[in-house]
């Protein structure tokens, strides 16, 4: 479930060159230096390893920059808010929540791909569709750490500072009030979608290692 999560939250990037044949851009002033990398959350085995532009603007950086604070998602308590706000407070169902028109959408992908809508129902429409999505890309082999996990692991084990863009709870209310006000849309464009993430993912992995 701890991983299921930090996939959610992170499943939602940036991308100068170090080369033109990656998502890697050096910006440069006098004698300050700035690379900017775009980044995939999440990737396939067969995309590792990296492009040797990451490598190289990682070493030549003092400080690495995420979009989020990365070991603050990761603990615990930082999780279980989460689970928090995503889950309906007063512990309504999402069939409550939905017209009979997008539940009865909701139902029919979820029986049709094997997956208990009864365990995920108190979770509202942004994250209950996240999950899906996260669950349609294990199945797809995308399952291994993304870029940024990668450099966040490798900046820690070598005691290289890192800062993030966003709080991990700026980063949390927006996973889960995405859909707020609009959960009908949300949910049936979101089913759509997943009839072409493996498409869809494709071509970004792709043009993400191209640049």
């Amino acid at each position: 479930m701890k991983r299921l999560i930090l996939s959610i939250i992170l499943v939602v990037s940036v991308s100068t060159g170090a080369s033109a044949e990656s998502s890697v851009w050096k910006a440069q002033k006098g004698t300050s230096v700035m690379y900017l990398g775009g980044t995939c959350h999440v990737l396939r085995e067969a995309d590792y390893p990296l492009p040797p532009e990451f490598e190289k603007a990682y070493q030549a950086s003092a400080v690495v920059v995420f979009e989020t604070d990365l070991g603050r998602l990761r603990d615990p308590a930082t999780q279980q808010r989460l689970l928090a706000k995503a889950m309906y407070a007063d512990g309504s169902t999402i069939d409550k929540h939905l017209s009979a028109r997008a539940y009865a959408e909701l139902s029919a992908y979820c029986e049709s791909n094997g997956i208990p809508l009864q365990l995920l129902s108190r979770f509202k429409p942004s994250m209950l569709m996240v999950s899906l999505a996260v669950m349609e890309l294990t199945k797809m082999g995308v399952s291994r750490q993304g870029v940024d996990e990668f450099f966040y692991e490798l900046a820690i084990k070598e005691r290289k500072a890192v800062e993030g863009l966003e709080t991990a709870d700026e980063q949390i209310n927006y996973v889960v009030s995405m859909a707020d006000g609009h959960e009908d849309e949300f949910v049936t464009y979101s089913l759509r979608d997943l009839e072409h993430i493996r498409e869809q993912f494709e071509s970004l992995a792709d043009a993400w290692r191209a640049g």
